[in-house]
């Protein structure tokens, strides 16, 4: 029987949004110390914005072996997405989204990481709005089994 280890990557902002594509490119980075095999992996992306104005907004994180954003090497990718409509007289409303991804392999199969390898987590926002302030925070629980 072999021990399962975990091991979290996170990242927390805020910021002004903007109606492009902002990218969060190695969020937080995980270098194993020794040859690791991942069983599996719990991934969770959520955003909060407050808008005055009726919108959209959509926000990824993804889990990855590579440096960059939608390269060979992901290993899994998670999307929260709110539309909101501003209410009669209000000046300003909240709206929160929040998505968790999880997988976990097959018995006999994981996704081997040699010592010294890289896991990122990288992030992505936009927004139909600018100007608004908005909160995104992503995690990503990794499972893992020492060893080759």
């Amino acid at each position: 029987m072999r021990d399962i280890f975990t091991y979290l990557l996170e990242f927390d902002e805020s910021a002004i949004a903007d109606t492009s594509w902002v990218y969060k490119l190695s969020a937080d980075l995980w270098q194993p110390q020794e040859d690791i095999r991942i069983i599996g992996f719990s991934l969770q992306i959520e955003m909060c914005a407050f808008v005055q104005v009726d919108g959209e907004a959509t926000a990824y994180t993804e889990l990855s072996q590579s440096g960059l954003w939608n390269k060979p090497g992901i290993l899994g990718r998670a999307r929260a997405y709110a539309e909101y409509r501003s209410l009669l007289g209000a000046q300003e409303i909240r709206i929160y989204s929040t998505e968790w991804m999880h997988k976990m392999f097959p018995a006999g199969f994981s996704v081997p990481i040699a010592e010294g390898g890289n896991l990122y987590i990288h992030c992505q926002y936009m927004t139909s709005d600018v100007g608004h302030t908005y909160s995104l925070g992503t995690k990503a629980i990794i499972y893992y089994v020492k060893g080759k």
